[in-house]
């Protein structure tokens, strides 16, 4: 029995940056993000979208949670906004 190699590659979706689905949030709090979202947190954010009919990875909430770049997935940021003010009563204040 041998195995056959698979060869396709895997395309990442990039988001325009006219986009609805992308906001852009402040470098602030990104840093609030990094410091207190932990892995369950990122997995409660992804059932959440999966709940809602998104589907995203672990590591694309991970990503857009601790990257820093012009624009972030509104769904996701938004998501992660609400889970960590019912889990831990905390929220970004500017």
């Amino acid at each position: 029995m041998s195995r056959q190699k698979n060869n396709s590659t895997e395309t990442t979706k990039v988001m325009p940056q006219n986009d609805k689905s992308c906001i852009t949030i402040d470098p602030e709090e990104l840093l609030f993000f990094y410091q207190n979202v932990d892995a369950p947190i990122k997995k409660l954010v992804r059932d959440e979208l999966l709940k809602n009919g998104i589907e995203v990875s672990r590591q694309l909430v991970d990503k857009e949670l601790r990257t820093h770049k012009p624009k972030h997935d509104r769904n996701i940021i938004t998501t992660a906004r609400e889970i960590l003010f019912r889990v831990k009563q905390i929220s970004f204040n500017s």
